[in-house]
């Protein structure tokens, strides 16, 4: 019974069985490692990526709010502009309906008619 111990002992040292385990561990630690610096560097591009997409973000919105306010400044001047021109035409009408007051009574004798 010794013999075969001892002869399943040689054949795994010498049959390269310890250093097959040996390396397997070896090589186990250094795959994990491997692994978990690849998964890292996987999380760390997609920040990456979100970051550009944030910062592209970030420039659309700034040219659209700068897009925004010009078509709405143009659009508050426009409106300014025709105001003015409505309180000018309005002036005018007034002027006229004043002269024109002179003018309300047809009986040529009345007091609040302009001859």
């Amino acid at each position: 019974m010794n013999d075969v111990i001892t002869q399943n002992l040689l054949t795994f040292l010498l049959g390269g069985g310890l250093l097959s385990s040996i390396t397997g561990v070896i090589t186990l630690k250094y795959t994990k490692k491997q692994a978990e610096a690849k998964a890292l560097s996987s999380v760390q591009d997609v920040y990456q990526e979100l970051i550009a997409d944030l910062r592209a973000d970030k420039e659309a919105m700034k040219k659209e709010k700068i897009e925004s306010e010009t078509k709405w400044t143009t659009r508050i001047e426009k409106l300014e502009s025709n105001q003015l021109s409505q309180d000018k035409k309005i002036a005018e009408n007034e002027k006229e309906i004043a002269d024109l007051k002179r003018f309300k009574c047809v009986n040529l004798t009345c007091n609040n008619r302009k001859q």
